[in-house]
């Protein structure tokens, strides 16, 4: 579609990417270019090339940027999948096939196949929690409250305050499980 004279009309493939580059060659560098965080790795940087090479601006950036600032993402590089022997993802639901993080899962997927125990904390049904060791369906909050006061009963150390807001937290056989699993991680 193709605003004309304040009207939508259909307009052609070739027409409507003319229209774009005008508009793109008209701001220059002050385009800006935003993706979504789940953006692969190949298509973030053919976008990165797009912006940097063709529209010559360097104003591009994903929507990952709004979960932290930059120190949080130099440390958060460190985590090393292939060294886990027990892996924890809490609201997060990779997909190779929906092309949600595809190289994560098959990482996650490789570990697992190769001794690694995967605990899934979601909300809802996840595709790699086909694989996990513990999969934990429901509220997060919940969830995360329970596994947090089993291991305070496994003696892993914690403040009062933490103490008091997961006393009243279900503990099921699921939960209790998992929280083994972490409680005995190397």
């Amino acid at each position: 579609m193709k605003r004309v004279n304040g009207e939508l009309r259909e307009t052609t493939w070739e027409d409507a990417l003319d229209v774009v580059a005008g508009r793109l060659k008209q701001a220059g560098r002050e385009t800006g270019f935003i993706s979504i965080a789940g953006i692969t790795n190949e298509d973030a940087l053919a976008l990165k090339n797009l912006a940097k090479n063709v529209v010559r601006t360097k104003n591009f950036d994903t929507t990952l940027s709004l979960y932290g600032d930059s120190d949080f993402f130099i440390q958060s590089q460190k985590a090393d999948i292939d060294l886990s022997d027990v892996i924890m993802m809490v609201d997060l639901s990779p997909s190779q096939w929906q092309r949600t993080l595809p190289a994560f899962d098959a990482s996650v997927r490789r570990r697992v196949g190769r001794g690694a125990r995967l605990i899934v904390v979601n909300s809802s049904d996840s595709k790699i929690g086909e694989v996990a060791t513990v999969n934990l369906k429901g509220n997060i909050i919940s969830l995360l409250k329970g596994i947090a006061k089993s291991l305070i009963a496994k003696d892993v150390k914690a403040d009062k305050k933490l103490r008091a807001s997961v006393e009243n937290a279900e503990v099921t056989e699921e939960i209790e499980k998992a929280a083994t699993l972490i409680a005995g991680a190397a």
